[in-house]
């Protein structure tokens, strides 16, 4: 049987000495090589390698861009408080070129105008979903 002059709990706590102590002088190196270090050269020159790119200008010649329909241009729009040949209320939005074409647009339809106010664009909370109205509170 050997015989130990040293405790279990004194090499323990020799052996965790040791550990910290290299893991202290490796940061301490990592550190001062980190801290130390300038960046290295780059070099001035700047190679750009122009793609090579065919633009085929033929395709505006084509019939199918000749036959091309321009997009509609949008109307505006006008929200409406109307009263209808059996006096009840009606509201509701109408899309006309001016506030006299909406007006005219109405009262072809038989409704007499009671207040008339274009509808400007946009939304003034634009993080409530599609889906509910602009009005309608979240929660």
């Amino acid at each position: 049987m050997a015989i130990v002059f040293i405790s279990p709990k004194k090499r323990q706590k020799a052996f965790i000495f040791w550990i910290v102590g290299l893991f202290l002088v490796f940061m301490i190196f990592v550190t001062f090589t980190v801290l130390t270090a300038e960046p290295g050269e780059v070099p001035e020159e700047f190679v750009f390698n122009e793609p090579k790119v065919n633009i085929n200008f033929g395709v505006l010649n084509s019939g199918q861009f000749k036959n091309l329909e321009p997009f509609l241009e949008l109307k505006p729009e006008f929200y409406y408080e109307a009263r209808s040949k059996d006096n009840k209320v009606v509201n509701g939005k109408v899309s006309a070129d001016s506030l006299v074409d909406a007006s005219k647009i109405l009262s072809d339809s038989g409704l007499t105008v009671i207040k008339i106010t274009k509808v400007e664009g946009g939304r003034d909370n634009p993080f409530v979903p599609y889906s509910q109205s602009s009005t309608q509170k979240t929660r």
